[in-house]
């Protein structure tokens, strides 16, 4: 909800929680959600969160609401307006995301729900990670994890292959999949079509599978995982089709194609390349939030400041003083 303060009349954002009547106290999610917000005030780079400001509980008990900083876009609300984001803008928002991400990975706190709807970006071009209701810490004890989480078009195979522990990989695929989608002309790569998602898990692997052109069994071979159903395949036709590189290559080629299916521009090679190392199939093969910083293309930058500038300067001439969160995405 878009709400805001009495006393100073500034714009705030409000989440509604409820409380289960079930239950002596708050679920669980809740509080984890909570005390990994309150932590991240304390971590560097804390503007590259959305900030906490206040809790609240309903006079009935019955709900919470949280209050929040208000961000004025989303990254998926800019899309569906038609923001024009040049390379240089789309550079200066994923180094932001991955500065955001290497602070919450480094902090061991894995995130779980990257996507452009949760991506938030302020008047001035600041990028901050936002809603952290799925968001766990890895120094938690817990060994046991559960997979159905991310957003199937963002969710890596080791989840979809229902692996009970994983990493911080899990949003570094995510990360790949939304830097593929900004330049693919605003639709994920792992879909029917530029319109229509996977509906299931299975249906999702075997659309991964095709982009590389094994089979879901494949994949599931070269990560130690086998989906519900699949026959294990021989040891030597894995072997055969597992090559990094030959993997790579083919994922190259399926992404090239899309762009000019979609009739967008050519993906420049060095964005290319971080889309697949992002992308690795297998998670222990994907590089950290901080290692992509690494990367030529973001170590390019003229200024970042500037960058962030000139990024809000042409949102401002698209869209005027809106706000853009995607359809329905505040209430008032």
């Amino acid at each position: 909800y878009l709400a805001r303060e009495k006393k100073s009349g500034a714009p705030v954002a409000i989440k509604r929680l409820k409380v289960l009547e079930q239950m002596e106290g708050l679920a669980n999610t809740t509080l984890r959600e909570i005390t990994i917000l309150h932590s991240l005030k304390n971590l560097n780079e804390a503007k590259h969160f959305t900030a906490l400001r206040e809790v609240i509980m309903a006079p009935d008990y019955r709900s919470m609401h949280l209050v929040f900083e208000f961000v004025e876009h989303s990254l998926y609300g800019l899309m569906v307006q038609g923001v024009r984001f040049t390379e240089a803008d789309l550079r200066c928002v994923f180094r932001q995301v991955l500065k955001g991400l290497t602070v919450l990975h480094e902090a061991h706190i894995v995130h779980r729900d990257i996507k452009p709807n949760n991506i938030l970006l302020d008047s001035s071009g600041v990028v901050k990670l936002c809603d952290f209701g799925l968001a766990f810490s890895t120094t938690s004890g817990r060994q046991r994890i559960t997979p159905r989480l991310v957003a199937l078009a963002y969710r890596p195979p080791e989840m979809l292959l229902n692996a009970k522990t994983y990493s911080a990989a899990v949003d570094v695929w995510s990360v790949g999949c939304m830097l593929a989608q900004v330049y693919l002309g605003g639709a994920p790569p792992f879909m029917r079509n530029a319109k229509q998602p996977a509906d299931s898990e299975v249906e999702q692997l075997n659309l991964i599978g095709a982009a590389y052109g094994i089979r879901a069994a494949h994949i599931g071979a070269l990560i130690g995982i086998l989906p519900e159903g699949v026959e294990p395949v021989p040891a030597s036709p894995v072997a055969d089709v597992v090559c990094e590189q030959h993997l790579t290559a083919r994922l190259e080629r399926h992404l090239v194609s899309m762009a000019r299916d979609r009739r967008q521009p050519p993906i420049p090679k060095p964005v290319l390349s971080i889309i697949c190392r992002a992308l690795s199939l297998d998670p222990a093969r994907r590089p950290s939030a901080r290692e992509l910083l690494r990367s030529g293309w973001f170590m390019n930058a003229v200024n970042e400041a500037v960058e962030r500038a000139a990024m809000a300067r042409r949102i401002r001439e698209t869209i005027g003083d809106r706000f853009c969160h995607g359809p329905a995405a505040v209430k008032r």
